[in-house]
């Protein structure tokens, strides 16, 4: 019974020793868990301390070079405002160069020599601008064909304000057809009556004009110039006076204008002496376009080479996708006074666009010039390319 009694509590006290141990164990093992855990949270605190450092350094020595950009900006204004020189120049650009051009290249036929297809090299443009600062600006036009190198745009134009002075060669404000780029005239040429009245189209001179902020304003042009053509100085001591008021209308679709022209007209006669009369034009124009369709009358009249003159034109052309129908009827007579020396006549053509710079077109114009009792029939193909 004894031993019985004592095996019985030997059990009983080997099983709370082992439950002891275990939990003991257990114990253990969640205390060296709960160690490892915050070690971490203290390295990752240490980390943050760190880069909170790093990034405080960096303010400051941020905050130490914009103080020195300040004060460096601070002696640079000092210095300018206690200088009277103006800044040096800055240099070239490449943003104030430019070039472009476009070249004309046509095969005609003249009725007078049936047969007898003509290769022409009508125009070869080649436009150099140049911006010398914001009010400043030149343009040298080149037309470079085989017959020679001819200068024809050769100015120089200065910006003050809504005013601006061009001084050079170019084309006086007679019209709006000698006006209009010839790369978007639709006529193959210029109306006669501008072509006879001022020869060549450019001319030497000095122009005054004003340039509308508003785009609805009008316009006027004034325009001092030798009268004698592109690259010939005047052969007397009076200038040609242009004076150009044009006015658009219906936010750009249309526009007018009147123009007053006056000097003198000299014409020198081959082994003979150059005989000057005075020159007192008045020309007036309207044009307008809208859809598909644009249409264009210019007149001009007065006194020029000693004789009472009258001339003019009327367009139009009808526009869809690629292709341009236009036609043209050409008035101009020297002389009031007989029909002996009347030019007139219709030009009829076409137009298909390839692209945006290439285009071709075909017109025939049936000029009658009656000085020359003949014929004066011409088809002409034309292609023309811009770059």
């Amino acid at each position: 019974m004894f031993s019985r009694g004592v095996g019985i509590v030997a059990l009983a006290a080997a099983l709370l020793l082992a439950t002891g141990t275990a939990a003991l164990a257990d114990d253990v093992e969640a205390a060296n868990a709960s160690e490892g855990t915050s070690a971490n949270l203290e390295n990752r605190l240490a980390e943050l301390d760190t880069a909170l450092q790093e990034l405080a350094e960096q303010q400051a020595e941020l905050e130490r070079q914009r103080e020195e950009l300040e004060q460096l900006k601070a002696e640079i204004a000092s210095l300018r405002d206690a200088s009277d020189a103006p800044p040096p120049p800055s240099e070239p650009s490449e943003d104030r160069y430019k070039y472009f051009g476009y070249t004309q290249l046509q095969t005609e036929w003249l009725e007078q020599n049936a047969g007898q297809a003509q290769l022409v090299v009508r125009r070869f443009f080649n436009v150099f601008d140049y911006q010398f600062d914001d009010e400043t600006k030149g343009r040298l036009l080149l037309n470079t064909t085989p017959s020679g190198v001819a200068p024809l745009d050769a100015w120089v134009e200065s910006t003050q304000g809504d005013i601006y002075v061009r001084a050079g060669q170019f084309i006086p404000p007679s019209g709006f057809d000698p006006m209009r780029s010839s790369s978007i005239r639709r006529s193959h040429e210029y109306a006669t009556a501008w072509a006879r009245l001022f020869p060549g189209i450019y001319d030497l001179g000095v122009m005054v004009a004003n340039r509308p902020r508003d785009h609805e304003a009008g316009k006027v042009l004034l325009a001092v110039h030798n009268g004698a053509g592109p690259n010939r100085p005047d052969n007397d001591n009076v200038k040609d006076v242009v004076i150009h008021y044009t006015q658009p209308i219906n936010d750009g679709k249309g526009r007018f204008h009147l123009t007053k022209a006056f000097g003198q007209t000299t014409v020198v006669p081959q082994g003979g002496a150059a005989v000057s009369n005075p020159k007192d034009l008045w020309a007036a124009g309207f044009g307008y376009s809208s859809g598909h369709w644009e249409a264009q009358v210019e007149a001009i009249t007065g006194r020029a080479y000693g004789s009472q003159v009258l001339g003019g034109y009327v367009e139009g052309a009808y526009i869809t996708g690629k292709h341009v129908f236009f036609g043209r009827y050409d008035y101009y007579n020297p002389n009031t006074a007989t029909q002996a020396r009347l030019v007139a006549g219709p030009r009829l053509g076409y137009e298909y666009h390839l692209g945006d710079r290439s285009k071709l077109s075909l017109e025939y114009s049936s000029i009658q010039d009656a000085a020359t009792a003949g014929g004066d029939g011409r088809w002409a193909i034309r292609w023309q390319a811009k770059w």
